[in-house]
């Protein structure tokens, strides 16, 4: 990655340009290599299942941390825009795709007071909406998608304080969720040239 073309390439400052690369290593889609030379970090298969390792493993922990602090009214909110959106599938925007995977996995996991925990799942956001970024486009929406009734479980049986069947729903829908990714990616790959950017070369 080019930090000077980067910057360029959208009108910015070099500082805005490194401000915004040192956001993206935060996130784990950036790096620099042995020269201190920024580089993209690849998400290819392995990596992918490595974060979503990490994430079925710590999410259900943090999960628990957060169950307690959650107003009621909170996860009534998170449960009624799930059902809404049920009905309304497959006409959802990717924006209210998005918003449903950042109610559940960042929202609600954000009242777990372990920082740590918390910090660590950060560097797997990257991999948060991959996945919906690329239906309807290298991807067919399905006509089905289960992750909507997954969340949903995991959300009701917080509601009726069911912690342990809670974290085990969504340990299930995150390893469920791993195998949709990987293959959508795999599409993507087939599918869509990779783009030529004045910056990464």
């Amino acid at each position: 990655l080019n930090e000077v073309e980067l910057a360029r390439h959208f009108g910015a400052g070099r500082t805005a340009a490194r401000d915004v690369l040192l956001r993206l290593e935060g996130l784990g889609l950036v790096g620099k290599d042995d020269r201190q030379r920024w580089t993209v970090t690849p998400l290819d298969e392995r990596r992918i299942r490595n974060l979503y390792e990490l994430r079925w493993l710590l999410e259900p922990a943090a999960l628990a941390g957060a169950a307690g602090n959650m107003l009621p009214k909170e996860l009534a909110g998170m449960a009624d825009r799930l059902r809404k959106a049920k009905s309304r599938y497959p006409r959802l925007t990717r924006a209210a795709l998005d918003g449903m995977e950042h109610d559940l996995h960042v929202e609600l996991l954000s009242h777990c007071p372990n920082d740590s925990i918390l910090e660590s799942l950060q560097r797997t956001r990257c991999i948060l909406t991959l996945s919906k970024h690329v239906l309807g486009a290298a991807a067919p929406m399905p006509n089905l998608d289960p992750f909507m009734q997954e969340h949903l479980e995991i959300i009701e049986a917080l509601e009726q304080g069911r912690l342990a069947q809670a974290q085990a729903a969504l340990r299930l829908h995150l390893e469920a969720s791993c195998e949709k990714v990987v293959e959508r990616v795999g599409l993507v790959r087939q599918r869509v040239p990779a783009p030529r950017l004045s910056y990464v070369g």
